[in-house]
């Protein structure tokens, strides 16, 4: 546990330098973790026996996130996919296409990095203080949904919620966690209005809300990926946590919320 608080606050601490001082290192940033999710996912294939064209999905994964900085933001959820059709394309004419390769294909090549490109994307918002405030908001409702959902279940948690994927979470717990990240949205409603925004509290609770949903769907769909898989964890980049993957595996769902939420609001 004591491994896992201090990797967990060092890597807060790099998240907060970068988003904070250097947000032009973002890109760069999310590129090279993009890379480090699709090896992961590689990783995890091939302990099932499945081998995917593997330099097809890692160019795909550093190229992605790319069109976040490079596209007008609201046209970005269309043309992050278009690598990704490509390493479709690859597999599809193949000598012997094979369906659970080419699936591993696009798992490994999209998964991440379009999440990753509707993430950079976010800086095309003005003014810039509140590109910030919600980019760092896509990492605190997956993290801060996660920790609730956490200390709830271990305090009240009886029923269990996906006995099979995740043993240890509870209805409980997930409610708590919902509620958490419902807190963070009035959290995020309070700084925005600090910063001269004017939206009224509710929207901001639903987007809670949300992304607590998104949250939980992410970790739960990452568990289902590792068990088909047969593995514990993606990678032991992080002591205590795993792999790149166990660590932003609820991230990339609330990010395509958040990227919603701004579409909707009329950010992008």
């Amino acid at each position: 546990m004591k491994q896992r608080v201090i990797t967990g606050t060092l890597f807060a601490l790099a998240l907060c330098a970068v988003l904070f001082l250097r947000k032009d290192l973002l890109l760069p940033v999310l590129a090279a973790a993009s890379v480090i999710c699709c090896h992961e996912f590689l990783d995890a294939f091939a302990a099932k026996n499945i081998h995917p064209v593997k330099w097809i999905c890692y160019v795909c994964a550093a190229i992605t996130p790319a069109l976040g900085f490079f596209i007008p933001a609201q046209f970005v959820l269309v043309c992050a996919p278009l690598p990704v059709f490509a390493v479709l394309l690859r597999h599809l004419f193949r000598k012997e296409p094979n369906l659970p390769e080419m699936l591993a294909a696009l798992c490994a090549a999209g998964y991440a990095a379009v999440p990753f490109a509707l993430l950079v994307s976010l800086l095309q918002i003005t003014p810039e203080t509140r590109s910030g405030l919600l980019i760092t908001c896509a990492f605190l409702f997956a993290y801060f949904g996660d920790m609730a959902a956490y200390f709830t279940g271990v305090a009240a948690g009886r029923h269990k919620m996906t006995p099979v994927l995740s043993p240890k979470k509870t209805w409980e717990g997930a409610a708590g966690g919902l509620a958490g990240s419902m807190l963070l949205g009035a959290l995020l409603y309070a700084a925005e209005r600090q910063i001269g925004m004017t939206m009224p509290l509710w929207p901001y609770l639903a987007l809670g809300l949300v992304c607590g949903v998104a949250e939980q769907a992410g970790d739960l769909t990452a568990s289902l990926i590792k068990r088909f898989c047969g593995v514990k964890d993606y990678g032991k980049i992080f002591p205590g946590h795993g792999g790149m993957m166990d660590r932003v595996d609820s991230v990339l769902f609330t990010t395509v919320v958040l990227y919603g939420y701004c579409l909707v609001c009329g950010l992008l």
